[in-house]
């Protein structure tokens, strides 16, 4: 029986940490390829945008996002470009598409280990552009606004 418990508490442990490496190897693949970078005074606003149905599934579900082929991660990480370190900042924004229709994004802070990123959701159709507009609170205190552009598609 404590043989069991033991393999169970083992297996979590084996899945957290490969939860971990997943979440590191989109936070570090988006960090060394990101779209697109925006300098906000001493830091740097890295973003990317990829489909839901990119991220794995086990790590899906255990951020709590669903993957749908209409659906888009907006992928936010703010480095101090003293440091080269990832900080944590207060993130607010929303996407406009081309008729003016705008959606608000709710950002959710993701930790592990050294990286500090953000994501949020967008619902797309089969071909959209989306003028994107945040507003960037930094650690200094100052409030920074970030714009980007990005086509998006619907994932076959």
């Amino acid at each position: 029986m404590a043989a069991c418990v033991r393999e169970r508490l083992n297996l979590a442990a084996i899945s957290r940490f490969w939860l971990g490496v997943l979440a590191l190897l989109v936070c570090g693949l988006a960090q060394a390829f990101p779209q697109g970078e925006i300098a906000l005074g001493r830091y740097q606003l890295l973003y990317s945008v990829l489909n839901s149905t990119t991220l794995p599934a086990q790590m899906a579900e255990a951020y709590g996002f669903k993957r749908k082929a209409d659906e888009v991660l907006i992928n936010i990480t703010v480095l101090d470009t003293q440091t080269k370190k990832p900080v944590s900042v207060v993130l607010q924004g929303n996407a406009k598409n081309l008729i003016q229709q705008s959606k608000p994004l709710v950002f959710r802070e993701i930790k592990e280990a050294d990286a500090v990123y953000y994501l949020a959701t967008l619902r797309t159709t089969e071909r959209e552009v989306f003028h994107f507009l945040l507003n960037v609170t930094l650690p200094d205190g100052s409030l920074q606004t970030a714009k980007f552009t990005q086509e998006l598609f619907v994932n076959p």
